[in-house]
């Protein structure tokens, strides 16, 4: 039996759909993981320094990134983001 997918759709469009989706409802480590694919173009993300920073900011404020990351790993990606769009 095949999962269902709506019509046009892919299976990574719909994981994005669903990640963003999580992001908005206040998931912590939704967040992150936006912060990170964002950060780093993570296909079906394209590269974007201000999302990431932002999705980054969010984690950090949930306080719900993954054990292994921690609060502080979400503020340092933020710290380290910022710097990168004001000195390229």
């Amino acid at each position: 039996m095949a999962p269902f997918l709506p019509p046009g759709s892919t299976p990574q469009l719909e994981a994005k759909r669903y990640l963003e989706r999580a992001a908005y409802f206040g998931n912590g480590a939704a967040q992150f993981k936006l912060g990170h694919a964002y950060e780093f173009g993570v296909a079906p993300f394209p590269p974007d320094p201000l999302l990431s920073v932002q999705y980054y900011s969010l984690a950090a404020q949930v306080r719900l990134v993954t054990i292994t990351v921690g609060r502080m790993d979400a503020d340092m990606r933020c710290s380290v983001d910022i710097l990168r769009l004001i000195w390229p």
